[in-house]
């Protein structure tokens, strides 16, 4: 039924706006549009100033321990954060991380994956599920994490990536879906297959003090790169355009 909607929400516009190249690329391979009347508008980075409230007891109240590696997302199946797990729990071992893997997000999809993930790796003493997280805490769950990761296997934009880059915070993603277009070179990239791989990358990364920093500095050049007001102004443009077509065939 929904994709009945799609077909016929596409057939009839005269415009078509996404939000990434690689949602535009997914249109068009999985329909019949012309490729002409499909645009892409990057949204802007959502804005966050300081933590709202004191980080400490926003740590206490959700039971956090630092340092710590922060997930955000609901536990669908395509965040991947099962062979994420795997990753991190190989990357204890070998590079002695003192590390808790904070997993913030209601249950998804990928739940279940993920809690067998969690007891396969040995990984429930330095993993916590913390469930939804109140947006007023965000900021202080973003700056108190040593660093953000989203190994997604599938993502339409990314927006915790956004988030935590803005605030100065490194970040880690997969080289998939929309993800290198969002993160730029301000991010530690890694396949989101290959648990072993996830794991090397995550703890160089975490042992290596001056790239932390690096990524932290990219991080907010890279996200200021995302405006509501350029977002608008294209908007604008595209109205306009969809405006002049609609009286074009009506004249």
């Amino acid at each position: 039924m929904k994709e009945q909607l799609y077909k016929y929400a596409l057939r009839h516009s005269d415009i078509v706006i996404t939000i990434s190249e690689f949602s535009r690329g997914e249109i068009l391979s999985h329909f019949d549009v012309d490729p002409a009347k499909v645009f892409v508008i990057y949204p802007g980075c959502p804005s966050f100033g300081p933590a709202e409230r004191g980080t400490e007891a926003i740590l206490r109240r959700y039971g956090i321990i630092r340092p710590y590696v922060l997930t955000l997302g609901r536990t669908n199946k395509h965040k991947n954060l099962d062979l994420f797990t795997r990753g991190f729990s190989e990357a204890k071992k070998k590079f002695g991380l003192p590390h808790h893997l904070v997993i913030a997000g209601p249950p998804g999809s990928g739940h279940e994956d993920l809690l067998a993930a969690i007891r396969e790796a040995g990984a429930s003493g330095f993993t916590r599920l913390i469930g939804y997280v109140n947006p007023q805490d965000l900021p202080g769950l973003y700056q108190a994490a040593d660093l953000m990761a989203m190994p997604s296997r599938y993502e339409g934009f990314g927006f915790p990536v956004l988030e935590a880059m803005q605030l100065g915070v490194p970040t880690l993603v997969s080289r998939a879906a929309s993800l290198p277009e969002v993160a730029g070179d301000a991010t530690v990239y890694v396949d989101p297959g290959n648990v072993e791989s996830m794991g090397d990358t995550l703890g160089h990364a975490l042992t290596d003090g001056a790239l932390l920093l690096k990524l932290g500095e990219k991080g907010k050049i890279q996200a200021a790169k995302f405006s509501w007001q350029n977002a608008a102004v294209q908007t604008m443009q595209i109205w306009r355009r969809a405006a002049e077509l609609a009286r074009s065939k009506n004249s």
